[in-house]
């Protein structure tokens, strides 16, 4: 007997469910920080007075630059070319910025150091391959460049990052963080409430509003204290092993029905964090309202800051338009990877 799919949302942000597992060690004697933007704010911290300014890459998410702008570090642009491949600037007293692209490796990025003398420093954002497949870490906590990741974006929690810094310390909160609480508690109820078929218009908004209001909190804030205890005890016991063996199944289905069809740019090397394909039609809004009408919502990675100037960076603005990501996370099972690359070809066609 055929079984039917449940009629859920696919996609939005993570809401909190309790997998925790004792055995759980992965992130064991790894010190955790709120987000990614902290994280790489005292790693800045740490080398401002060496250096006098950041080179970034074209194509980023904005939140990369709030830390260099909070510390007051003069940011220049490098190019990042439509097949997602780069030249790592390499200047004097600077700190380059390199991104980890759909879980793409570049060879350039293993034979890189910083170099002391010269005051060289490399700061690789390794969200989209931080769960290697084979080595636990042993290259991320590696010294000869600095490293960091956001792995909130794996687990259903609204913080949580890592870097390769021997240790910083950070503030104790002598009173719990009421925001980080409040958005926490939210989120507990919300994959019940989403994969319930009798929706509650009034509690979706109301759910909605206060993420909204959350990161706007974030966007304005970097956050220099010490995650609340209870809620770091429970990001370093999640199952890890669970949601990443599930990440990669539904990749691995996902990639099956589509690839003949489809150009698909994320790599499963490393636990993959989406399916990101390259549209060959300039039809991405299309393709998006076709799928949310589905209930089935993409991830745009990312919208350009306003400060990338679109006559110098004209490869950047077409990766903007031409990539598109899909959630494979732990929420799902193959029958609704099955739904959303029934739709995926659908909305392509159109």
């Amino acid at each position: 007997m055929k079984i039917k799919r449940m009629k859920k949302y696919i996609g939005g942000q993570l809401g909190y469910d309790n997998l925790i597992s004792p055995k759980s060690n992965l992130l064991k004697n790894t010190q955790l920080f709120t987000n990614g933007r902290s994280a790489l704010f005292f790693i800045l911290k740490n080398i401002k007075s060496k250096i006098n300014k950041v080179y970034v890459p074209s194509y980023l998410c904005e939140s990369i630059l709030q830390p260099i702008k909070k510390l007051g570090i003069k940011f220049i642009f490098y190019e990042i070319r439509n097949n997602l491949n780069f030249k790592i600037p390499k200047e004097k007293k600077s700190a380059i910025i390199i991104l980890n692209y759909f879980g793409l490796e570049n060879r350039s990025v293993e034979n890189i150091s910083n170099d002391y003398k010269k005051n060289i420093y490399y700061i690789y954002d390794c969200t989209h391959n931080i769960f290697n497949k084979y080595d636990n870490f042993k290259v991320f906590n590696k010294k000869n460049i600095f490293r960091f990741a956001s792995i909130r974006k794996y687990i259903p929690f609204p913080v949580g990052a890592i870097c390769n810094l021997d240790y910083v310390n950070l503030k104790k909160i002598k009173k719990k963080n009421k925001k980080i609480l409040k958005i926490f508690n939210k989120l507990i109820n919300k994959n019940k409430y989403f994969n319930n078929s009798k929706k509650n218009i009034f509690y979706e908004n109301q759910l909605l509003n206060e993420q909204d209001r959350y990161k706007l909190y974030e966007n304005r804030t970097i956050f220099k204290n010490k995650l609340p205890e209870d809620i770091e005890n429970k990001i370093k016991k999640y199952n890890l092993k669970r949601i990443l063996f599930i990440r990669n199944n539904n990749y691995n289905f996902l990639k099956k029905k589509l690839e003949k069809k489809v150009k698909i740019v994320s790599k499963n090397t490393c636990y993959p964090l989406y399916l990101t394909i390259f549209l060959i039609k300039d039809n991405k809004k299309k393709v998006f309202n076709y799928l949310s009408k589905q209930g089935i919502f993409s991830v745009n990675l990312w919208p350009i800051p306003k400060e990338v100037n679109r006559n110098n960076f004209k490869y950047t603005f077409a990766l903007n338009k031409m990539l598109i990501s899909f959630p494979i996370d732990h929420r799902y099972n193959l029958k609704d990877m099955e739904y959303m690359a029934s739709n995926i070809l659908k909305s392509l066609k159109l």
